[in-house]
């Protein structure tokens, strides 16, 4: 069971390690704010609210979270939004066109994955083309823009099986760009999948149990 921290405040502490002499120690250098609830999300008028998720860091310090938005309390959807103590951008919201035009966001069940420029996340997605087979996927953004990874109903590389949902898939992408997840498919329990420079590589299978000898 998820639980929901009723009102959403993040903050990012700096810490400095130092060695002096061979003792090594730590330094505590403040707190930052980095949001809270009541804040008027990027280039918007809805509000922050609840955040359901860990906030995530990366190497450089900035923070991907998650958080529902309101409008005078009525829920607006949600997004996935990305602060560095200075500003907080958006990555994804609720509402907003799938990059292949099939379907919008409609959810965000898991964690982002991050490195210093790109981040990559889970979609859950309405009004999709294929109903309930294709209504989930794996997106990337980096500084040419929203791209799709992978998305439930398409065959994996190689042929022959598709992708089934990846909601709660939790996609990781490396200081490369490499980006890597284990998802399902409609034969097997789970692959293990990369995709690098837009390529997308099954690099592990699971297969399903052998049935019993009568």
């Amino acid at each position: 069971m998820r639980m929901k921290i009723k009102y959403l405040r993040l903050f990012r502490q700096l810490v400095l390690a130092v060695s002096i002499g061979g003792a090594t120690g730590t330094i505590y250098a403040g707190l930052i704010k980095l949001a809270e609830s009541g804040d008027v999300e990027p280039n918007g008028t809805n509000t922050f609210f609840e955040n359901g998720q860990t906030p995530v860091l990366s190497d450089n310090g900035k923070v991907a979270f998650y958080t529902d938005l309101r409008d005078n309390g009525f829920l607006q959807g949600g997004g996935l939004f990305l602060a560095d103590g200075q500003t907080i951008r958006t990555l994804a919201r609720a509402g907003q066109p799938s990059p292949d035009l099939n379907g919008n966001f409609y959810t965000f069940n898991s964690q982002v994955g991050l490195n210093s420029t790109n981040q990559v996340f889970e979609a859950g997605l309405n009004g999709t083309l294929g109903g309930g087979t294709d209504n989930t996927g794996l997106y990337e953004l980096n500084a040419g823009g929203l791209t799709l990874l992978a998305r439930a109903g398409q065959t994996i590389p190689g042929g022959g099986p598709t992708f089934r949902s990846f909601s709660g898939v939790a996609v990781r992408i490396n200081r490369k760009g490499q980006a890597a997840f284990r998802a399902a498919t409609s034969t097997k329990p789970a692959v293990m999948c990369r995709v690098s420079d837009g390529v997308l590589t099954q690099l592990a299978c699971q297969q399903p149990p052998a049935k019993p000898v009568a």
